[in-house]
């Protein structure tokens, strides 16, 4: 069951609007653990709606913030990612934990972050940002975690120590941003700081080569694979019925 939902988020003495897609397992009755999915580049497209459904199937409840509202555009450019911020993307997942935290039917306890591309960039926002709110992240193939973007402040990489949730990670061997060393990196230091973790990564694939919308960069039979990697670890930690 799809719909989506207008949130109010606000920054400071500013508010916007944003609109989320909104997923729910069965006939929506219950209670259940929940995800907030964060996009990847091309926002709330088929892709998006498609892991969304996926996740409802399996009895997560899935939001899924438009985090383009801040720009005020209807149609994605190419340079809409350039334009966000991580103050303004730390305020829209606070938007979205607001959201899942006033329905009865999520399970407070349960409730994890997943993102591709440059939604699995802002996961990891999410994740050291509200550190004691996510009982899990995903991570598909996030880059340039080792920078922030906007207001001055400590990048991703430098807030790992807030994380207290295990973290499940999918790269490609292809990939330029993450490279495999960026990648080895990341992987170190969450060794170092004992934040319980896996790392997946797979041979002849790229960037976004979970992306079955991108006929250039999306791979088979390596999205599927780490798909099911995935719900190994959702269905690990989440404990979903389904």
């Amino acid at each position: 069951m799809l719909r989506f939902a207008t949130l109010d988020v606000a920054l400071g003495d500013v508010r916007s609007p944003m609109t989320a897609l909104v997923a729910m397992p069965g006939d929506g009755k219950g209670v259940y653990p929940a995800l907030i999915l964060m996009p990847h580049r091309g926002g709330i497209d088929r892709y998006t709606i498609d892991r969304a459904e996926r996740l409802a199937a399996a009895g997560i409840i899935v939001v899924a913030p438009d985090v383009y509202h801040w720009q005020g555009i209807s149609v994605l450019t190419p340079d809409a990612k350039e334009h966000l911020r991580d103050e303004q993307i730390e305020a829209d997942i606070g938007a979205a934990l607001a959201f899942l935290g006033a329905d009865a039917r999520v399970d407070k306890a349960r409730i994890g972050i997943l993102g591709h591309c440059q939604g699995g960039r802002t996961a990891l926002i999410g994740l050291v940002s509200n550190p004691g709110d996510f009982s899990l992240g995903a991570i598909y193939y996030g880059g340039s975690i080792f920078k922030r973007l906007g207001s001055p402040g400590p990048a991703p990489f430098d807030r790992l120590s807030t994380i207290k949730c295990p973290i499940h990670g999918v790269f490609g061997n292809e990939d330029t941003n993450p490279s495999p060393d960026d990648v080895n990196r990341f992987d170190a230091e969450l060794t170092r700081l004992g934040i319980r973790h896996e790392f997946h990564r797979f041979d002849g694939a790229g960037h976004a080569f979970q992306d079955f919308t991108d006929t250039r960069r999306g791979r088979e039979p390596q999205g599927s694979q780490a798909w099911e990697l995935t719900m190994d670890f959702l269905r690990r930690e989440l404990k979903p019925e389904n």
